[in-house]
């Protein structure tokens, strides 16, 4: 783990108070009372933001979520330290076969076993507020393809640009008309995955 910002030297007094506290965090989060909810992690954590950071790794299967990179925490003076903000979802819903994983399909586990969340998903409580979330997610699934068409519409004309730079959708030379095609069942495809995977998520215990 390393801290990003702000800019602190090693043995300062900011540096030192946020390694202690990471250190009695992850202390606490794998003693033998680790689920109380007061002298457990959830005495150093804001568990609402690990949880819900946690359901959109899975929904997503994102796969810079294993806590190796493009992952952040964040903490103020008094408070608790939170998870976030949400980063790098370059590889992610169905777009996932990289260094010897594979998430293109919509079914199973993905960021169960990653530090950390491994030991909170043997929490009940932990467990039960991740089902409460991906319930609210897979209730909202209209609101959320909705928003997805819509971000969607806004793009196309830019990746119909890209294409011709890049050819990422079609070969050089396609019409237009070919590139939107190709956007469009494209994400089709990625509405069709969040759809499945919500539905698989929905039926998980977390704790098979």
């Amino acid at each position: 783990m390393n801290i990003k910002d702000p800019d602190v030297e090693p043995g300062s007094l900011q540096y030192e108070w946020i390694r202690n506290y990471v250190n009695e965090a992850e202390n606490a989060l794998y003693g033998a009372d680790f689920a109380d909810p007061e002298t457990g992690y959830a005495k150093y954590l804001n568990v609402d933001t690990y949880v819900d950071w946690y359901v959109i790794s899975e929904i997503t299967k994102a796969n810079d979520a294993s806590l190796y990179t493009s992952c952040y925490m964040n903490i103020a003076p008094g408070g608790k330290l939170n998870m976030g903000p949400i980063w790098d979802f370059d590889i992610c819903m169905g777009n996932t076969k990289w260094n010897g994983t594979d998430g293109r399909g919509p079914e199973g586990y993905w960021n169960r076993e990653s530090p950390w969340f491994e030991r909170m998903l043997q929490d009940p409580a932990f467990v039960r507020k991740v089902k409460e979330r991906i319930g609210y997610f897979k209730s909202n699934l209209a609101v959320i393809l909705a928003q997805v068409d819509g971000e969607a519409a806004y793009a196309e004309a830019s990746v119909v640009e890209d294409n011709r730079l890049w050819h990422n959708l079609k070969p050089e030379g396609a019409a237009d008309s070919e590139v939107k095609t190709a956007f469009r069942q494209e994400v089709r495809a990625m509405k069709e995955w969040l759809t499945a995977r919500l539905d698989w998520l929905d039926r998980a215990s977390f704790q098979d």
